[in-house]
Parts: C-alpha cells; sequence; structure tokens
C-alpha cells in the first residue's frame, strides 16, 4: 500500500512542486501507519526518520527532473521499488 501512496505523491510533487511538504506527508503517514498497526514508539520513529529522508531525496529528484519524462519515470518507479524492496528486506528474517 506505502509503494501506491509513494506513487501517487510522486505525481502531485510534479504538479503542486513542493517536495518537501510530499516528504512530510509520507513521513507522517509511515509514523501513523506503524503505530495504528502495533509497532513501538521508538520503531515508528525510527521508521519515520528513514521515511522523511528518502521522501524528501525522492520527491526532490522527481520535482528536479520534471521537464525529462523518461528519467522521471525511472525515478518514480526506481524508488517506488527501492521502497518496497526495502520493506520487502525488512519482514523475511
Amino acid at each position: 500500500m506505502e509503494v501506491f501512496f509513494l506513487v501517487a505523491l510522486g505525481w502531485l510533487v510534479t504538479r503542486y512542486r513542493m517536495p518537501f511538504v510530499f516528504a512530510g506527508i509520507f513521513a507522517s503517514y509511515t509514523f501513523f501507519s506503524w503505530v495504528l498497526f502495533g509497532g513501538e514508539l521508538s520503531g515508528a520513529l525510527r521508521a519515520t526518520f528513514v521515511a522523511l529522508l528518502f521522501g524528501a531525496l525522492y520527491f526532490w529528484l522527481l520535482e528536479r527532473y520534471a521537464d525529462n519524462i523518461a528519467l522521471w519515470w525511472v525515478i518514480l518507479f526506481g524508488g517506488a521499488l527501492g521502497w518496497f524492496l526495502k520493506i520487502f528486506a525488512m519482514v523475511i528474517p
């Protein structure tokens, strides 16, 4: 679910040109989903910090390369795939 949310926010960043606001929205989503699904607070804060750093870089790159459509698509889906693989790697022991 996070991957689809990330792609949707990526599209919105290109439209509204506010990458750091959307990074904050993504980090907030990560925090609340972590807490609501039974995670402890320290884990939620770590996950939120990682999501904020990743989101800031990801959305800034999307906004920066919005005029180059081929590179924009690579960043959009490559970043979402990278986030999915990070989550997938955390689940497997």
